[in-house]
């Protein structure tokens, strides 16, 4: 099986670009509409992408799927051609005990503690403490464990949108540091699958690098 990686620079001044960016669901359906639907759903496809800004100012998106995608945006939406390759055979070389350094945007949440609802609303993490936990656990399912001593975790701004009539609110956080590997099969189904909810918006991509 493949693993499709793909970075597309983004560019600012385009109409479609500055919708996408201020709504999470137009972003989500722009994506789509470059894979083959007769293929299945973003599940299906295992489509996970994370929206980062280079020098802190162009908007780039990293996007990865099982399927490969056939980027065909106009000529206004990027500043030069997407970048697509496949990861899968650098992810058959993770093994046990190696660190790793990693990036994850993902929507750490609880659901409300009172509520025996399987769709009651989800409570974002705020406190320090809560969030590295819950990384802690995801990442413990993910066959790894996270270095403390080295990890970053930062507010990202709320992610906002609208489906039909259900508006969407997210607030994402951004997690970086070393991890250790200590399932290797485990950690590239969690790479391949994401990790934690609203993967359709954005969150749940797991990017992995050798650590120095």
């Amino acid at each position: 099986m493949s693993l499709y990686l793909s970075r597309l620079v983004l560019n600012p001044r385009s109409r479609e670009v500055q919708r996408d960016l201020i709504d999470v669901h137009e972003l989500h359906r722009t994506i789509m509409t470059q894979f083959d639907p007769d293929k299945g759903n973003r599940a299906t496809q295992q489509i996970l992408y994370r929206l980062e800004y280079a020098q802190g100012i162009v908007p780039t998106l990293l996007v990865q799927s099982t399927d490969q995608p056939h980027w065909s945006l106009n000529g206004q939406h990027m500043l030069a051609c997407p970048a697509t390759k496949d990861i899968e055979p650098a992810l058959e070389t993770i093994h046990t005990g190696q660190n790793l350094r990693f990036r994850l945007r993902a929507n750490p949440t609880k659901r409300e503690a009172a509520s025996t609802r399987t769709n009651a609303p989800r409570i974002p993490l705020t406190r320090w403490e809560d969030r590295a936990r819950w990384l802690t656990r995801k990442l413990a399912d993910a066959g790894a464990t996270p270095n403390h001593s080295a990890l970053n975790i930062a507010s990202q701004p709320r992610d906002t949108g609208r489906n039909k009539n259900h508006r969407i609110t997210i607030w994402p956080v951004l997690f970086e540091g070393i991890l250790t590997v200590e399932d290797p099969r485990l950690l590239r189904q969690a790479i391949t699958a994401g990790i934690g909810p609203a993967r359709a918006y954005g969150n749940g991509l797991l990017s992995i690098a050798p650590s120095p």
